[in-house]
């Protein structure tokens, strides 16, 4: 009885029956009792073990070991509040020290076909290969590192398993476990890899079709005797070209979506400079440009604005001249939202009969279709264009 005193009403005619049936059938018992103590409420994980006693008769004295498993029993609670969040996944609760599984619940016990207290207690390394557990390990450093929640994809025999860990720290701000949201994703991404190969054959297919209708316009420039038509043929082919070029990048890319800018130059200028071999003028490109991406939205107008722009300078630039030099220079600029992307084309050609600053200046001197295509294609990308040249000292 006194040792009862500190169990509420409900629980202590528990504790007495667990206690008669031990000693009673001399077999061990074990139950759960809440204890009202001077600090509080506790929960008990309490086993009773018989001691004593002839054989076949009752046991005379019984062994109580009592577990407080308060702390224990609130984390499962705050656990399954949070598997509860997760229906078509399964919550870990791993350490971090060793990378033992302290909880886990959800659809990944069905997967893996065993029970939770199998899972539990074991090491969450193992049910990875080397090379997979070796990114787990990193992927619960960085989180440990940065506090922040870390994603990774990682295969469990024929099905792929997607996790998100996040940090679960202490009352302290110490850190010993991490949550682990695992989710089965294979058929997601066997469709995702379906639609990725779908879209590379589409761009290959778009660069195919583009690259015929070039040919098209070059067969019909050869059959022209007008200069001019011939000429403004030609000009169709390169805008085609550089199109065709746009999809080749997003084709060879892993990402569809988007194309690295510079590396896109890069071969523009090699097009541009093949269109132009006949001219008779020397032109040395210099580029200086750094890393940059665009989406393909904004990587059409892009390419079609550089192409614009060095077939201008080709065209006009070196008239009467032997050699002539085009500098391209990109960047990122930082910028309140968003990074700012600057391409800049510089020639050391003859430059305009009159000095030139500015677009609206230039329009009065231009007035064909690669300007107007300049100008819309600037507004339909948000950009600011800026013109500066005089005679004499290139554009």
């Amino acid at each position: 009885a006194q040792r009862a005193a500190g169990f509420n009403a409900l629980a202590l005619p528990k504790y007495r029956a667990a206690l008669e049936a031990a000693l009673q059938a001399s077999r061990g018992a074990r139950l759960d009792l809440v204890a009202t103590l001077p600090g509080g409420s506790r929960t008990y994980d309490v086993h009773m073990l018989p001691l004593g006693g002839a054989p076949g008769q009752p046991a005379d004295r019984v062994v109580v070991l009592a577990t407080d498993i308060t702390e224990r029993l609130a984390l499962e609670a705050r656990y399954r509040a949070i598997a509860e969040s997760f229906p078509n996944g399964a919550v870990n609760v791993i350490r971090v020290n060793d990378y033992v599984i302290e909880y886990i619940a959800g659809r990944e016990l069905e997967d893996i076909n065993l029970p939770a207290e199998v899972v539990i207690g074991s090491d969450f390394q193992s049910y990875f290969t080397p090379e997979d557990a070796h990114c787990m390990r990193e992927a619960f450093r960085q989180v440990a590192l940065t506090r922040q929640r870390v994603v990774w994809d990682a295969p469990y025999g024929e099905r792929i398993y997607n996790y998100n860990a996040v940090p679960l720290p202490e009352p302290d701000g110490s850190l010993v476990r991490l949550l682990v949201v695992s989710q089965n994703v294979t058929e997601q991404r066997r469709q995702l890899k379906e639609r990725e190969t779908l879209l590379a054959e589409i761009h290959h297919r778009v660069k195919n079709n583009l690259a015929m209708v070039s040919s098209l316009l070059r067969l019909q420039a050869d059959t022209l005797a007008d200069p001019e038509a011939a000429a403004a043929l030609a000009e169709s082919r390169a805008r085609v070209q550089a199109i065709a070029l746009v999809h080749e990048k997003l084709y060879q890319n892993e990402a569809f979506s988007e194309i690295e800018v510079s590396g896109y130059v890069h071969d523009l200028v090699r097009t541009v400079q093949g269109l132009h071999d006949g001219s008779g003028v020397d032109v040395r490109v210099h580029e200086q440009m750094e890393p940059v991406r665009l989406n393909i939205s904004a990587a059409l107008p892009f390419a079609l604005i550089v192409n614009e722009l060095l077939a201008n300078a080709y065209k006009h630039a070196f008239r009467g001249r032997a050699q002539g030099a085009i500098y391209i220079r990109l960047r990122c600029l930082p910028g309140a939202g968003q990074p700012i992307c600057e391409l800049e084309l510089e020639d050391n050609g003859n430059g305009f009969p009159e000095a030139v600053q500015g677009l609206a200046q230039w329009r009065q001197h231009s007035s064909g279709l690669g300007i107007m295509l300049i100008s819309g294609l600037v507004q339909q990308l948000h950009a600011q264009l800026d013109v500066a040249s005089a005679p004499g000292e290139g554009t």
